[in-house]
């Protein structure tokens, strides 16, 4: 295995490269210091790192394979299990014991990890009826009661690894009063051949006397002084296994117009139309989504309220109204949109829009007028350039909550249908999108494809240094997603201004 501390990356590409070529062959764990604004400080006064958002970092190690270990203790105790174990099949862990309290611990530590805890099967626990005391609980975890010798330890664990459901085992003992001793368990259970076939760990919280004799154990299993620890172990163990049998594809089949593309960003550059910052007005902005087959509500950019109001009628039923001002990003904030207008009120609202939007000191080029999407599930979507990451996709929950919610991931380009699909699974709002928590959810291989076309746009035009599509309407499946609104903006790439061409 490989195991590194680092407090910066230098060269980003080079390291991505070597990890994800190491991990799959071997485990890769690091700890990476300075994750607070404190811890950013002292780095960079020690090194001249440069900061880097740490969402970002997660991105990276978990595209590379790395295991990213929370302290230097995390990462031997990690390192322990990997020396000593396979790898595992599946998340089933069995948990056997004498005591009660370290055992319910494991199984909290257990969950906040997302490993499983089956339940043996009828079999299986007639077997260990039959061994155990009838005080003895032998569902999972399988409790022995203060009275279990080192041979009850042992033949429980070989009885216990018969269990199709099980993949690993936690093996926990408290020094009891009666029974065998600690030392005597440890033999017994590295005395199997239990641990060949699956991982075997154990945490024996035992006197201070206990813990240097481990090491005279032949072939003993890692031992941790506590459960969390041991369970920690399990989930790399786990971790490591889905590094190894993940595989990402492309989205490189999807049909999109790149030369269509870069002529209109030498256009629009050639014209000067970009706002302050390198902001696009929403019709050029639009026109590239549509490039890349990027969803939009049917809409129409105008100059005046008599215009909106007429297009309004053209489009049908309710309708959202925007302001289009040059290099506003937040039109909502200044009384810029209005949503769920009948025709007959667009032009009343555009006037009152236009005196909130002059009054905050913005001058009004005109109003874009969209259908209404209603119904859905409020994302939000963006690609942009980091000067030491590259190109950062970001997906999350939207809308007007997306700074209040905070729920957002990162992937690094080049990313693919799995790694996309891998990101929105580790959002906390997951079953909102898959509708297991109320609702039908969302039409998720849409959703998919609609961030693929957004990340090879922004992997194909490094003149495009920011995309954000907030909000993202995703209707169930299958009526698809739209964007609703946009922000595009242009500038000098870190990557180069050729485009790909």
């Amino acid at each position: 295995m490989v195991t590194c501390y680092l407090e910066s990356i230098g060269n980003v590409a080079s390291f991505a490269d070597a990890a994800r070529r190491l991990s799959d062959e071997k485990p890769v764990i690091a700890v990476k210091a300075a994750r607070s604004d404190d811890g950013l400080r002292a780095a960079s006064s020690h090194t001249g790192a440069l900061a880097t958002d740490e969402r970002a970092i997660e991105a990276l190690f978990r595209q590379s394979g790395v295991l990213r270990a929370a302290s230097i203790q995390e990462m031997c105790d990690w390192a322990a299990a990997f020396e000593a174990c396979p790898l595992p099949k599946g998340r089933g862990v069995a948990i056997i014991t004498n005591a009660g309290g370290p055992a319910i611990l494991a199984v909290d530590a257990c969950s906040d990890v997302g490993l499983d805890l089956p339940v043996l099967s009828r079999m299986i626990q007639e077997e260990l009826r039959g061994l155990l005391p009838p005080e003895a609980a032998v569902g999972n975890p399988v409790d022995m009661i203060a009275s279990a010798t080192a041979l009850d330890y042992r033949r429980t664990m070989e009885i216990v690894a018969e269990d199709p459901g099980v993949d690993m085992i936690l093996v926990l003992n408290v020094t009891p009063p009666i029974g065998s001793g600690s030392l005597e368990v440890l033999k017994a259970i590295s005395s199997t051949g239990v641990a060949r076939s699956m991982p075997v760990v154990s945490a024996f919280l035992a006197v201070d006397t206990f813990y240097p004799q481990v090491t005279t154990v032949a072939g003993a299993p890692p031992v941790y002084r506590f459960p969390e620890p041991a369970v920690g172990a399990l989930s790399a163990l786990v971790r490591y296994s889905e590094v190894r049998a993940f595989t990402d594809g492309s989205f490189a089949d999807l049909e999109v117009q790149k030369e269509k593309t870069a002529a209109l960003l030498d256009r629009f550059s050639s014209e000067g139309g970009q706002g302050e910052g390198g902001l696009m007005p929403h019709d050029p902005a639009s026109e590239i989504l549509a490039a890349y087959g990027i969803p939009l509500p049917v809409g129409e950019t105008v100059t005046g309220p008599e215009e909106a109001a007429a297009a309004a009628d053209r489009i049908g039923g309710p309708v959202a109204l925007k302001a289009s001002v040059p290099g506003l990003m937040h039109k909502a904030e200044v009384g810029g949109v209005v949503t769920g207008l009948r025709p007959a009120e667009v032009a009343p609202a555009a006037r009152a829009m236009e005196e909130s939007v002059t009054a905050a000191g913005h001058i009004l080029d005109g109003f874009v007028v969209q259908e209404m999407i209603t119904g859905g599930i409020e994302l939000i979507a963006s690609a942009g350039r980091d000067p030491i990451l590259g190109t950062q996709l970001m997906v999350g929950l939207g809308g007007y909550f997306t700074e209040a919610l905070d729920d957002v991931q990162l992937g690094l380009l080049p990313i693919g249908p799995a790694g996309v699909e891998r990101m929105l699974r580790s959002l906390r709002g997951w079953p909102v999108l898959e509708g297991s928590a109320r609702g039908a959810g969302a039409d998720l291989p849409a959703l998919v494809e609609l961030l693929g076309r957004l990340a090879l746009l922004a992997e194909h035009h490094p003149r495009i240094v920011e995309i954000e599509m907030n909000p993202v309407i995703c209707l169930p499946e299958p009526n698809g997603c739209r964007v609703v609104d946009i922000v595009m903006r242009t500038g000098s790439s870190v990557d180069g201004d050729n485009d790909g061409r």
